[in-house]
């Protein structure tokens, strides 16, 4: 027996377990640990960079996995060194021919060291997009030769060999050898939308790359995501929730079948649209005000038993569930708005290399209870306009002592550790090098910071733009990197970054006599600000579904989830900026 490696293997068990189920965060978070342990083997290197990907921190992985010394690289340490440059070139369009040509050579290195297709085709691709077409073919060649007999009984693995042939025979010219394969691999994991969609996208890069015939990409379906928006419906019968009444509603006017689709449930009639989704194939992801306990209570004492029954039935077999916390009773119309923004917003999470096609859905009433179509294109946009406003309906917002106003807000925590760890000879020049390029890393004058607060080693800014508190998370992030390659005693500093959005209250500190916001969302911040790993720019599924309606180039990434008041909270990963704040 080997202790070490036991102890190592354990962590890889862990550790791969976590990415299996698409915690990225929680594989870090244990390889970090193990680590910090003193297990130190070149499998936990690996899934620590490829952890960092998953993140979509491919700038971050990639300076990670040049200063890891690996003895003896085998084709997933060399492919994923390609893997990483061609994020890259993906991110960075100026300097993409140099990161795909990059990419190639490593991918080659791969291919060489071991034969497989998947390194092969990678490489072909990306010897392509960095501009060398003749050596491109040639891989392609060999892959039509490796994949043309390639056998397997598992669906995933059938499906990949095609896709690859596919690829191969696209890059060639040869386009119905390309169909045909698309064709067949249509007939596999049609539910398996991250597989499918960065075919598409590698078959899209190719395709513009060689000018092939635009159908050929819409020959392998990605199923897409979808917002709902729907009308004041009548509330329905219970049993109307029962498959026998529902089929007797008109289908959808297109399909749904894998599907993701997001909606608010306020009110049983939403849930009667959910469960209609459902019914024709979708997977859906709700959005419900508070948190489980909380909305089944509120179900309870506003719909009666039966519905509160059916809340929980369809739940259970809804994808996802987001729970939207932060508002008041008294605030209806605010609250119904917040939901309908994050559930837009969450529609909208697509990370580039998995992008689907977009669409907006209306339920609204008919003579057998309500239809679904797309609704009016100046309606959809009078309402995503609406979304964006930040504040409480005068209406109701409410008069309370030592309270202005509420109102919508991002917020961004960011604790810096390690200071302990300091001799205490350190502490002025990390108070002048790193707390004072802190400082410099924001505009006093900027507006659209409305509250800047130090508390020991904590920093809170809270603003009205979530673009640009990301940008500035990304900056001090970038001031201690910079301070840390000057001074090699801060090594062990580390900054934890959380970003959150959600409503809060405005009004006059009785202590400090100034303008101050506070309320639940900004404790919640607070709380989850100390879970996250340092070294990251990380942010709630409020903050990202609130990112990408500002601004569409944005792409959160699903990091993983960490444990707050017994519950798991959704985080994602954010890659700096690709164009300037505004």
């Amino acid at each position: 027996m080997n202790p070490a490696r036991d102890g190592v293997a354990a962590v890889v068990a862990d550790a791969d377990a976590a990415l299996r189920a698409g915690n990225a965060l929680q594989c870090f978070e244990l390889v970090e640990r193990a680590i910090a342990r003193g297990i130190r083997d070149p499998d936990l290197d690996y899934r620590a960079v490829l952890a960092l990907a998953h993140c979509g921190n491919a700038q971050q992985a990639l300076d990670r996995y040049h200063r890891t010394a690996h003895p003896q690289p085998d084709q997933d340490w060399l492919a994923l060194e390609g893997r990483l440059f061609k994020d890259l070139a993906q991110q960075d369009s100026a300097a993409a021919g140099f990161m795909y040509a990059r990419a190639a050579q490593a991918y080659w290195q791969a291919f060489q060291k071991t034969g497989g297709y998947f390194s092969a085709v990678n490489a072909a691709t990306t010897f392509l997009l960095a501009g060398d077409t003749s050596r491109a073919e040639a891989i392609a060649r060999d892959v039509l030769a490796m994949t043309q007999s390639a056998d397997s009984r598992d669906p995933l693995e059938q499906y990949n060999v095609l896709v690859t042939h596919a690829e191969a025979a696209l890059l060639l010219g040869e386009h119905e050898r390309c169909r045909e394969s698309l064709h067949r691999a249509d007939t596999l994991v049609p539910d398996h939308r991250s597989a499918r969609a960065r075919t598409v996208h590698q078959l899209r890069l190719i395709g513009r790359q060689r000018r092939c015939p635009k159908d050929i990409v819409g020959l392998l379906r990605v199923p897409p995501q979808a917002w709902v928006l729907a009308d004041a419906l009548a509330t329905p019968d219970p049993e109307r929730l029962l498959e026998q009444h529902l089929r007797q509603l008109a289908p959808p006017p297109l399909r749904l079948d894998g599907a993701m689709v997001h909606l608010a449930v306020l009110a049983p009639s939403d849930l009667w649209v959910a469960v209609y989704l459902q019914l024709h194939g979708a997977h859906v992801h709700a959005a419900l005000p508070g948190n489980r306990e909380t909305a089944m209570t509120r179900w309870q004492e506003r719909h009666g038993a039966a519905w509160t029954m059916r809340l929980a039935q369809t739940l259970a077999n809804t994808n996802e569930t987001s729970f939207v916390t932060g508002y008041l009773d008294r605030e209806p119309q605010w609250e119904r708005r917040g939901l309908l923004a994050r559930s837009l917003g969450l529609s909208r999470l697509m990370p580039t290399p998995l992008r689907s096609d977009w669409l907006a859905l209306q339920a609204r009433p008919a003579a057998d209870g309500f239809a679904i179509d797309a609704p009016d294109a100046g309606r959809l946009r009078e309402e995503e306009r609406s979304l964006l406003d930040p504040q409480v309906p005068l209406s109701e917002e409410p008069r309370m002592p030592g309270v202005r106003e509420r109102r919508l807000v991002a917020v961004l925590e960011a604790r810096l550790n390690g200071i302990d760890t300091l001799a205490d000879a350190d502490h002025p020049r990390c108070w002048t090098r790193v707390v004072g390029g802190f400082a410099e890393a924001f505009d006093p004058a900027d507006t659209r910071l409305i509250e800047r607060r130090r508390l020991g080693n904590s920093l809170r800014f809270i603003g009205m733009d979530a673009r640009a508190l990301m940008q500035l998370a990304h900056r001090l992030h970038a001031i201690l990197v910079d301070v840390q390659g000057e001074q090699s005693s801060f090594a062990g500093l580390g900054l934890q970054t959380l970003l959150h959005f959600g409503p809060v209250y405005v009004g006059d500190d009785p202590v400090e006599s100034r303008p101050a916001a506070f309320g639940s969302e900004l404790l919640r911040a607070g709380q989850l600000a100390t879970q996250v790993p340092a070294g990251l720019v990380l942010a709630t599924e409020a903050f990202a579904a609130r990112l990408v309606q500002e601004s569409a180039d944005e792409a959160p990434t699903y990091a993983g989830d960490v444990p707050l008041d017994n519950a798991r909270v959704r985080l994602f990963s954010l890659a700096p900026s690709r164009r300037p704040a505004r």
